[in-house]
């Protein structure tokens, strides 16, 4: 953020902290000396004490956040890993905020984020060989997430019907032009909802989302468990959820010189397969439905980005949805209900 490049913003902070720095940290006495450097849309504070360094990332809420009051998203944030063992492992400790200055404090998380990690695997067989057991585990702690429904975690939220999103998804199908890299099948994106029960189009978002949960923003710790970070809540359907976390693995292709898309597809499949072992059969329905969609959003989203690369970021996406439309053709229902990970198997 900006604002954080402000020198006396940060001299305000330095000055905060070298008078409650040690509170956050269960201190006896206040820390010698306060360093404060940015570090993305975050800053990291150093505290020095008497036995060692301690750091903690300082976070401002920008206007635009789901949750944009500090006090508000602290409540929320420390109730959830209050109440969920693996939320809170998997997650960092708030460890303060600032009201006036609508900042929250949390622990410093030290380790790469996932993405950096998986595409640094891409073509070792040695590194690569714990990024599916990391995937798996990054479904394992989405899902438990999308369990918690977002009234009973403190986020208030109007909710939407599945149905609200069809206007929206046949208009970006569109747009797009993508049925020119499909079966003729699938060329009117109508032909999806044949594959959705009647209790689909009726079926209302109720679940707590981490919003913009992707690789890019999971960090791997140093003793390789996974930390979700940049956290911000909204309320939604959970399959929204995933079908976008998935749509930024395939995103993660557009980063590697070459053609991974084998090693792509068992991330997801893994993330699938962690996902599901706690999730109802429903969001597995609606999952037909929102990974296609979020694919558009994505598509969307970067070509907004880098118009220049349209027609490229439109075969990209294309590929994927390709791949996902043909395995729902090829697969009965109860084979995908009996693995879901299937979904995202390369069909050729």
């Amino acid at each position: 953020m900006r604002f954080f490049a402000k020198k006396e913003i940060a001299q305000q902070l330095k000055r905060q902290l070298l008078v409650h720095g040690h509170t956050y940290f269960g201190e006896s006495q206040p820390p010698q000396s306060v360093a404060i450097e940015p570090n993305c849309t975050a800053m990291i504070g150093t505290l020095a004490f008497g036995g060692g360094e301690k750091k903690l990332v300082i976070k401002g809420l920008p206007t635009h956040a789901h949750v944009s009051n500090a006090q508000e998203l602290f409540n929320i944030h420390e109730g959830i890993r209050a109440r969920n063992k693996r939320l809170a492992a998997n997650t960092p400790r708030f460890v303060g905020f600032d009201e006036a200055q609508n900042l929250v404090f949390m622990e410093f998380v030290s380790g790469s984020t996932l993405d950096l990690v998986a595409l640094q695997s891409l073509g070792s067989r040695t590194s690569a060989q714990d990024i599916p057991a990391k995937f798996r585990l990054a479904g394992e702690v989405l899902g438990t997430m999308h369990q918690l429904k977002a009234d009973e975690c403190g986020f208030k939220a109007t909710i939407r019907q599945n149905r609200s999103f069809l206007d929206g998804f046949e208009n970006a199908w569109k747009k797009q032009s993508l049925s020119a890299y499909l079966t003729t099948e699938f060329s009117d994106p109508r032909h999806l909802y044949e594959q959705l029960s009647d209790s689909f189009f009726d079926r209302q978002g109720e679940s707590l989302l981490p919003v913009d949960s992707r690789p890019k923003n999971i960090l791997v710790r140093d003793s390789g468990d996974l930390c979700f970070i940049d956290i911000d809540y909204s309320c939604g359907n959970p399959a929204m959820g995933l079908g976008l976390f998935l749509a930024a693995i395939d995103r993660l292709g557009l980063r590697s010189m070459r053609n991974h898309s084998a090693q792509i597809s068992r991330w997801k499949q893994d993330l699938v397969s962690g996902y599901f072992q706690q999730m109802p059969q429903s969001a597995l329905e609606d999952l037909i439905f929102f990974y296609p969609w979020a694919l558009l959003a994505m598509l969307q989203q970067h070509a907004v980005a880098r118009p220049w690369l349209a027609w490229y970021l439109r075969k990209h996406y294309a590929r994927p949805l390709r791949e996902f439309l043909d395995n729902i053709r090829r697969l009965s229902r109860s084979e995908i209900f009996a693995c879901p990970g299937k979904l995202f198997a390369c069909p050729y």
